[in-house]
């Protein structure tokens, strides 16, 4: 088995912006990695999804909605499509290489447990795979 990550990129909300975000809003910091307990998998995010309500997350977010607001410092949440790294000894679930969802957002690498995971079997192709045409 290859060695995991110690540590991962995450992207920050520097600043709660006033009007649109732009990019000085924002950091990209190394954070460590906690390591993977029982029920819980590491995970290489791939594809983030880009909503709507995230302008509403770092704002100071709303009552009711499924995200928490974002507070300088915080990491972006938001759903990725990650692929597993590695799973914990006992842990069921996805197996490594599998595609899965979440909601830990931006950043390179996550421990996620195991429940917090959508697989995605084959639901999503892969965007940079070879395409064949059909055959007429």
């Amino acid at each position: 088995m290859t060695s995991q990550p110690r540590t991962s990129r995450v992207v920050q909300l520097l600043a709660v912006p006033d009007g649109l975000p732009r990019p000085e809003h924002y950091r990209v910091v190394r954070t460590l990695l906690p390591q993977s307990v029982e029920g819980e998998m590491l995970v290489r995010n791939r594809h983030f999804l880009v909503f709507p309500g995230l302008r509403t997350v770092v704002g100071g977010g709303l009552e009711g909605v499924p995200f928490p607001g974002a507070q300088p410092g915080d990491p972006l949440c938001g759903t990725a499509v990650a692929e597993v790294v590695a799973a914990a000894s006992g842990a069921e679930g996805p197996r490594v290489g599998e595609p899965v969802s979440h909601r830990l957002g931006r950043r390179e690498y996550a421990v996620v447990p195991v429940g917090a995971c959508t697989p995605l079997g084959d639901t999503l192709p892969d965007p940079v795979a070879p395409r064949t045409r059909p055959t007429l």
